[in-house]
């Protein structure tokens, strides 16, 4: 999960935006919005819709913990010894 520093949007009265200060930066640089499009590409990359991906994540809070290892929500404990 994305920490806020790691965020590259905000959100604001009027909607989600993304901020060029979200890294320190002043102005639009070009590193930001190459990192912008990055973070986006990989998320179209996934093939799903924030709204189906919050389903997803609500689906598997209400697993037990061996259905959500079987469907691949969680890794399975490794112990060390």
């Amino acid at each position: 999960m994305l920490n806020e520093n790691d965020r590259l949007t905000h959100e604001h009265a009027a909607g989600w935006f993304a901020s060029p200060y979200s890294k320190g930066d002043k102005y639009w640089t070009n590193a930001t919005k190459t990192a912008l499009m990055n973070r986006l590409g990989e998320y179209e990359d996934i093939g799903l819709s924030p709204e189906e991906i919050r389903q997803l994540i609500d689906i598997a809070k209400g697993m037990d913990d061996y259905t959500a290892i079987l469907m691949g929500f969680k890794k399975l404990p490794i112990q060390e010894g």
